[in-house]
């Protein structure tokens, strides 16, 4: 049997494997022996570790030493990655103000379901984002306690209580699950036991961070709930897939400042008489001190943001159950408590490593960069968790291209994910120093690469002369810090006459002068300051070159000897790196003072035409 047809047949994305026919069908026989999975699946698996082979370790790309076990576990987060990463990319285009890890928390849940849903609900890509988020409401939780309990029940030896147990810690764990982890009703049951055991020793949630039943219930008659949450962590469980400032997950909520530092008192009104998508399903009401009130409906936008304080009567229009019930939104003022934590964090001298600062309290130190929002020295972003470095990103600060090198993988992809819309937006004038630095990390290699001829198609070369006198802020040093020497070099015309590039900034910059400057056979100046580290013996061959010029390159350690075959110079700065000139050339150099030298032109070695004595 041919198997090449029979994949492409039963795939519906047609690949070509690289794999021979005669392999394909012998994976296949060894993998039915492993499982019972069917032939399409097996396929579908083989297909995959083709598409995905060049990400693993080179000593894995190997398929015929996987058993079929190893290969479904090294391909299926791959694919979930994949699938999830797409349907982020759907919900993104119509969703906004949602943070990104919510989105993927949403997706993953329904994919956890998909396969177990009627075909006319499977497609995702069918639902809008709050309707899908409504679905999982009422639905995930329900069906995952059933799916899970079937699991564990058929597949380990475990009794209903130990059952009950990892059922629960699912669910108190369930927001620390990598994006990219198997999904766990593909997993095996004594699978699941392990993962969970494994979660739980690296997590700090507490038991019963679920229970929606510890937030104080101020009202509850006639499908209208209205909440009195007092911590971070209640807004978080009454979101309802909104994206208020207050329920966000991790280090962007903003309920301390809310609370602590602008005396705001939250309340939660859900009213379930209307559809789980509808704007006013859920709300905050927030109360000043003066008693005044704003409203932050499902839009989370404009007057309905929560920012300004509106009459109540306009709060009755949009939620027309309250009527009569004005009296239960009330200011509370701080706690004591409440007040120490604020005066403390108020009045604290945070010095270069804020954790000490404030005696090892990470969650002082939150509330410190919450409240006051300083600006981090490097020193003191360093210093700080990973957590805080997310929530110091959160509050809409840049990095500088030292925090962006001492950044974690971890932070980094968050950063990533708050700048990417902005980065691809912008030109190559727009960006700074962070942006840079930012494009130039391996998470942004492919980005960086597919905004090159965008980029390069802005530079402009006026009169054949290269003259840029501050790299850092020019279009061409912009795209040189990005691309290097040699990618512009490949841009430039071959009439140039003249190159001036000029560092100005305290930032290093060091580069290769690539060997491709020698078709520049018209160069006549040439003049590289604080920004270059070596140069290839094919200057050389630039026979027209009359002024040359590399003050201030404290990383040159060395010129070419054959510079002094260099008929037609007549002028270097060599200012603070007198030591690199070869002996050769210096003596034909006189002295004139501040690094600067005349040469004397030795016409015994100017080639048949030379023009050294041609005035440009």
């Amino acid at each position: 049997m041919k198997f090449l047809p029979l994949l492409k047949s039963q795939i519906s994305k047609k690949i070509v494997l690289e794999f021979s026919d005669k392999l394909i069908q012998k994976l296949v026989q060894k993998f039915q022996g492993e499982t019972k999975d069917d032939t399409d699946t097996i396929l579908s698996y083989i297909s995959d570790f083709e598409k995905f082979k060049d990400t693993l370790p080179a000593q894995e790309r190997n398929i015929e030493r996987y058993s079929y076990s190893d290969l479904v576990n090294a391909i299926s987060p791959k694919r979930l990655k994949k699938d999830i990463t797409n349907y982020l990319k759907f919900f993104k285009k119509t969703t906004e103000g949602v943070p990104t890890p919510d989105i993927i928390k949403t997706i993953r849940k329904f994919l956890e379901l998909q396969k177990f849903m009627k075909d006319k609900d499977k497609d995702i890509t069918k639902y809008e984002y709050l309707d899908l988020v409504g679905f999982l409401e009422k639905n995930f939780e329900k069906a995952m306690k059933k799916i899970l309990q079937e699991k564990l029940s058929k597949e380990t030896q475990l009794n209903q209580d130990q059952i009950l147990y990892y059922i629960n810690s699912y669910f108190n764990l369930l927001n620390t699950i990598p994006m990219d982890s198997k999904l766990v009703t593909d997993m095996k049951g004594d699978e699941f036991e392990h993962f969970i055991d494994g979660l739980a020793e690296t997590s700090d949630v507490p038991e019963g961070t679920n229970d929606i039943g510890d937030i104080e219930l101020v009202y509850d008659k006639d499908n209208l709930k209205i909440f009195a949450p007092k911590t971070k962590d209640q807004c978080i469980l009454l979101r309802n897939g909104r994206s208020w400032c207050t329920s966000r997950d991790g280090s962007s909520n903003l309920y301390y400042n809310y609370r602590l530092n602008n005396n705001l008192t939250l309340y939660y009104v859900i009213n379930e008489d209307l559809p789980f998508s509808d704007v006013n399903f859920a709300s905050v009401i927030l109360v000043q001190t003066d008693g005044r009130k704003r409203l932050a409906d499902g839009t989370n936008s404009g007057r309905y943001s929560g920012h300004d304080a509106i009459p109540w009567e306009d709060i009755l229009k949009k939620i027309p159950k309250l009527q009569g019930l004005e009296s239960l939104f009330v200011s509370k003022p701080l706690t004591e408590e409440e007040r120490r934590t604020i005066d403390k964090v108020k009045n604290t001298r945070v010095g270069e490593n804020p954790t000490q600062s404030f005696d090892g309290d990470d969650s002082l130190v939150e509330l410190w960069l919450e409240i006051l929002s300083p600006r981090l020295s490097d020193q003191q972003y360093i210093n700080i968790s990973d957590d805080l470095q997310k929530k110091y990103i959160s509050l809409g600060f840049s990095l500088s291209p030292f925090q962006i090198e001492n950044s974690s993988s971890k932070v980094m992809e968050y950063y990533v994910s708050r700048k990417l819309e902005s980065i691809k937006n912008k030109n190559l004038t727009q960006l700074d120093e962070s942006d840079l630095a930012l494009l130039n990390t391996p998470i942004l290699k492919k980005l960086k690469e597919s905004l090159k001829t965008t980029f390069a198609d802005k530079l402009s070369i006026t009169n054949n002369r290269l003259e840029i006198d501050d790299m850092v802020k020019s279009d061409v040093g912009k795209f040189i810090a990005l691309y290097g020497f040699e990618d512009l070099f490949q841009l430039l015309p071959d009439s140039l006459t003249s190159i001036k590039l000029r560092n100005k900034g305290t930032g290093s910059i060091n580069f290769d002068v690539p060997p491709t400057i020698s078709r520049f056979k018209n160069l006549y100046v040439l003049f590289l300051e604080n920004c270059i580290q070596s140069i290839p013996d094919s200057i050389c061959e630039l026979k027209c070159l009359q002024m040359f010029g590399i003050p201030n390159n404290p990383k040159l350690t060395s010129l070419p000897e054959c510079m002094s075959n260099m008929c037609c110079l007549v002028m270097f700065n060599a200012a603070n790196m007198t030591e690199v000139i070869p002996n050769s050339l210096r003596e034909r150099m006189g002295d004139m003072g501040n690094g600067i030298y005349d040469v004397k032109q030795d016409k015994t070695k100017c080639p048949q035409g030379c023009e050294c004595k041609k005035t440009r």
